[in-house]
């Protein structure tokens, strides 16, 4: 059930946002969305990217790794990888909310625009998988994203609070 909620809720926010796509001539996206592939090591986040779009083909690595880390620094993951119990781990939005994203618009602007993100971002090879979904297609790729060196890109610009910076 929590997942399905979770799935609703990024449905929802994937259909408000403005097209992160437009750039590249995206297919219809109907959502993408986002869940842990694993423990990653120094500071690095193993996870699993998926687009739902009309044309599988039309899909780039790019729109892939952006909505990777759109979700990292804006919705958040859950990662059931590395549980017995079945319950997912949750991983929290890095810049706390998608409201982020307009009050520094002048900093995530270009950060998307001029592919900036791609720095952080590396692919697992033979990891992408297209499968049929009624009339759609599902798009998916294991990633491995650096979050310690985002995170600390992102403080050094002032965009969000160090961890240590208390209350």
């Amino acid at each position: 059930m929590r997942k399905f909620l979770s799935m609703a809720v990024l449905l929802v926010m994937a259909v408000t946002a403005p097209s992160t796509f437009a750039k590249d001539k995206a297919p219809d996206v109907s959502e993408a969305y986002l869940e842990g592939a694993g423990a990653g090591n120094n500071g690095s986040a193993n996870v699993r990217v998926t687009i739902v779009a009309k044309k599988a083909d039309k899909v780039t690595d790019k729109q892939l790794a952006e909505a990777a880390v759109n979700a990292i620094l804006f919705k958040g993951y859950d990662d059931s990888t590395n549980t017995l119990s079945g319950t997912a781990t949750r991983h929290n939005p890095m810049a706390g909310s998608p409201t982020v994203k307009t009050q520094h618009s002048d900093f995530f602007t270009p950060f998307f625009a001029n592919g900036d993100y791609m720095n952080y971002v590396q692919f697992v090879e033979h990891t992408r998988r297209v499968a049929k979904y009624g009339k759609q297609f599902k798009v998916s790729v294991q990633l491995t994203i650096n979050t310690a060196l985002l995170r600390q890109d992102l403080e050094k610009q002032g965009v969000i609070r160090g961890l240590n910076s208390g209350w």
